[in-house]
């Protein structure tokens, strides 16, 4: 299983392959450089006062 987070924080669903989280963010998003890559830590740019969302995709859930 594999779980989303956004500045350290979980997302409530659990996806049964990376592919599958990779494709939820995509849906959020639109490309990144989960789609085109291996990395499993993005930083999108955010209105925040961060400057910056820390986007996640890790093994996890239950």
């Amino acid at each position: 299983m594999y779980i989303i987070k956004m500045n350290e924080i979980e997302l409530p669903v659990t996806y049964p392959t990376r592919e599958a989280a990779v494709e939820e963010v995509h849906r959020m998003f639109g490309e990144t450089e989960f789609d085109t890559g291996g990395a499993n830590i993005i930083f999108w740019p955010s209105v925040s006062a961060r400057g910056n969302t820390k986007i996640e995709i890790a093994k996890g859930g239950a």
